[in-house]
């Protein structure tokens, strides 16, 4: 799969045909061209991880991309009910992965490499390190509208709704840009 229809295509293919697919095996065959995925990494000043919409199946699952600023992180947060897969695309991200009220893991992922969050009740957070920006590409199955950060691991639960900066390669407002591509080629 070189772009980012044909990763579509068959994500819907396998998924429709069964909900146990392999996810990870699918996005770590996928090939997505530069000048493909670039088209959604739009940016905000205040935001450090950037999350852009790319295709939405209700019931179904939902492609994203994240674009994550030089040395920032996202909070603790679960994924509700759903799984996530995600990829890196440029550059290298860490997670920490937390269940229950414990660490469980420290993990580095560089660029085209896969990684999934299947179990219900386990949480994770990511950074990017560099001084760079890093993109992913995330998978979430089914997709979902709301979810729960964490102040600590084990901490009380507190309900969000995650947006994104653009839908479809479009801007949701005039606080959001287009990165320009020249960023990820230095």
């Amino acid at each position: 799969m070189a772009s980012l229809q044909e990763l579509i295509w068959e994500l819907e293919e396998n998924l429709r045909q069964n909900p146990n697919a392999e996810i990870g095996e699918i996005l770590t065959r996928s090939q997505i061209d530069f000048n493909d995925w670039v088209r959604y990494a739009f940016v905000r000043e205040s935001k450090g991880c950037n999350r852009n919409l790319i295709f939405d199946e209700p019931d179904l699952f939902r492609l994203t991309l994240s674009v994550w600023r030089p040395k920032t992180q996202n909070d603790m947060h679960d994924h509700g009910q759903s799984k996530c897969y995600f990829k890196v695309l440029r550059g290298i991200l860490e997670e920490n992965h937390y269940h229950g009220d414990g660490h469980i893991a420290n993990m580095e992922y560089r660029q085209g490499e896969v990684c999934s969050i299947v179990d219900i009740g386990t949480c994770h957070q990511m950074l990017n390190n560099m001084d760079a920006f890093s993109v992913s590409l995330h998978v979430y199955i089914p997709p979902f509208d709301s979810c729960n950060t964490y102040a600590e691991p084990g901490g009380a639960a507190i309900p969000v709704t995650p947006s994104f900066i653009s839908r479809y390669g479009f801007a949701v407002d005039r606080n959001s840009s287009l990165l320009r591509p020249d960023v990820f080629l230095a």
